[in-house]
């Protein structure tokens, strides 16, 4: 039997890092088949399409998918109304840190934004191809930060 922090490293892989089910069933030492079902069951490729888009789309990804958690518990026979419920803990958590990390990723992007407007202002000459260059070249370097800190 599988543990269930394996089924949450292997999510971690997948939606945070980016990896393939091959890559992840070598990692954590799970079936491609096994991992299938856990990411058609977790829907792992709609979260990580909202980790993709951004913090806030992540967030509202992880809210409706607590929000059919909260309905299947209503209707749940009792004995599966126990994991429903951790599920929803687990998810409030999640959305908690993201929430936290949202709020230090928005503050350092809009910090970022300040500075092209500044810029902008300071060196005229700078066009706005160079300052399109300076904005990808930040959220690289975001992006990269929130790998490193997942």
């Amino acid at each position: 039997m599988k543990t269930h922090a394996e089924r949450q490293n292997a999510e971690s892989l997948f939606v945070r890092e980016g990896r393939t089910l091959d890559d992840i069933a070598a990692a954590v030492g799970v079936s491609k088949a096994t991992l299938a079902r856990w990411s058609a069951a977790g829907k792992w490729t709609e979260k990580r399409a909202a980790f993709r888009e951004g913090p806030m789309e992540f967030i509202a990804t992880l809210k409706r998918e607590r929000a059919l958690l909260a309905e299947q518990v209503k209707s749940a026979a009792i004995a599966e109304k126990a994991g429903l419920i951790d599920g929803m803990y687990k998810l409030d958590t999640m959305i908690e840190r993201a929430e936290r990390g949202a709020g230090a990723l928005d503050r350092t992007m809009g910090v970022m934004e300040e500075f092209a407007a500044f810029a902008a202002q300071r060196w005229p000459g700078m066009t706005e191809e160079k300052l399109a260059a300076l904005a990808d070249a930040t959220q690289a370097f975001l992006n990269a930060k929130r790998k490193e800190n997942a």
